[in-house]
């Protein structure tokens, strides 16, 4: 804030004199450097809050791949002493009695969850000596068309992946490029060692699981890059936490008759749309965008003012030397120009140093910004016209004074 506000300060002062002003080069540098690190930080936090709105933003639009607008989900506790394929029954035909449900399908999680990883297993890969865990949803057959999943090579779930048969599984596209980039995975069997729900083992032991499907990869974590994923079928995979999903036109009275459905039921996470339920997901990465956006307006208005006082102090220690050049024939053009250059060399040079910080540092980030490049040209283009609006309207006022002034009125008086 000081090394803002001193320049504009010290052009407020009408009192200072023409010496003065020209015996301070030195001083008059160092402002030009404090004004262009004023601005390299606006630029850095610009960039900052760009890129990770944009990221937030590829996050809630994760629709534009599954359909999720007509959704309502609600996370019910499946009672110890019942047999779970029973249980999935009676709970999906109530759940049906709901004049506002259309479809109803079960799993373990939601597709975007900071949970994601709650539910995962450890699965032995052709080529590794040491077995990876993977995040995993198991679920009804229905699940996949009621979210539109893409399926890319073979098949979705079907009822027929029941308890008793081979365990298939479908993975997703990042799944194949990391641990099976070679043939076709289509018919390749895995070794699933251990499932962990929450942390706590699930039923069974190791598990020879065969891929019967790819889908597309879509988003299954808030703010990172996808991960490889698989789904299974519920009945082959069993758990004791289930996501409710319901689709119907109104998603908030679905929500209701899954409340009203669920009243008895032990429910961790209460009924809610599913946009509610990405919405509080993703609460936290929301509330960073707003605060380093908030830093941005501060740090600009920071060089903002910054700027207004150097060109309004450059302005006084240049007026002999404007004067001459507009009686040498210099025109108020060649004069607005001048103020302009300056603002704009100052801008460009805070704009390059701020660049230089904040595209290395958003490259290494890139595993935290998904769906958004370091070199994000729309967020980039943004700063830089923002950057080049506050430079020019800053610069205009000194501009015009400078130009509007009478030069035989300054020369006579030196």
């Amino acid at each position: 804030v000081l090394f803002g506000l001193a320049p504009a300060l010290e052009a407020a002062r009408g009192g200072a004199s023409a010496s003065r002003l020209r015996g301070g080069t030195r001083g008059s540098r160092g402002r030009r450097v404090l004004v262009s690190l004023q601005v390299a930080g606006s630029v850095i936090f610009l960039v900052a809050a760009g890129l990770l709105s944009r990221s937030v933003g590829a996050t809630l639009s994760m629709d534009a791949a599954l359909q999720t607008d007509r959704l309502a989900v609600v996370n019910v506790q499946r009672p110890a002493d019942v047999d779970p394929a029973s249980w999935r029954t009676a709970l999906e035909q109530e759940l049906l009695g709901e004049p506002d449900v259309r479809e109803v399908a079960l799993a373990t999680a939601v597709e975007i969850s900071p949970f994601w990883d709650m539910t995962s297993a450890e699965i032995e890969v052709p080529g590794r000596e040491d077995p990876v865990w993977v995040p995993f949803n198991a679920v009804t057959p229905n699940y996949g068309p009621m979210v539109d999943l893409d399926i890319l090579r073979g098949r979705w779930l079907d009822e027929g992946d029941r308890a008793g048969s081979v365990a298939a599984i479908v993975v997703n596209q990042r799944f194949v490029d990391a641990y099976l980039p070679e043939g076709d995975p289509i018919g390749r069997t895995l070794r699933v060692e251990r499932l962990r729900e929450v942390s706590t083992p699930l039923a069974g032991g190791a598990v020879a699981a065969r891929i019967v499907g790819v889908a597309e990869t879509v988003q299954n974590t808030p703010l990172e890059e996808p991960t490889p994923y698989f789904w299974a079928s519920l009945d082959q995979f069993p758990a004791a936490l289930i996501m409710v999903h319901a689709s119907g036109d109104v998603p908030g009275r679905v929500a209701a008759g899954l409340a009203r459905q669920t009243a008895g039921e032990v429910t961790i996470v209460g009924p809610s749309t599913y946009a509610e339920l990405i919405d509080t997901n993703t609460i936290g990465q929301r509330a960073v965008a707003r605060l380093l956006a908030g830093g941005a307006l501060f740090a600009l208005a920071l060089a903002v003012i910054g700027l207004g006082g150097l060109l309004s102090v450059s302005v006084a220690m240049r007026l002999r030397e404007l004067s001459i050049r507009q009686a040498l024939g210099a025109t108020r053009g060649d004069i607005i120009r001048a103020v302009l250059g300056e603002s704009g060399r100052l801008a460009a040079w805070g704009l390059a140093l701020g660049l230089l910080v904040v595209v290395p540092v958003a490259a290494l980030s890139r595993s935290v910004l998904p769906g958004v490049s370091p070199l994000d040209p729309v967020t980039l283009l943004t700063t830089v016209g923002v950057l080049a609006g506050c430079a020019l309207l800053t610069a205009l006022p000194p501009a015009l004074r400078a130009a509007n002034a009478d030069p035989l009125t300054y020369l006579r008086g030196e």
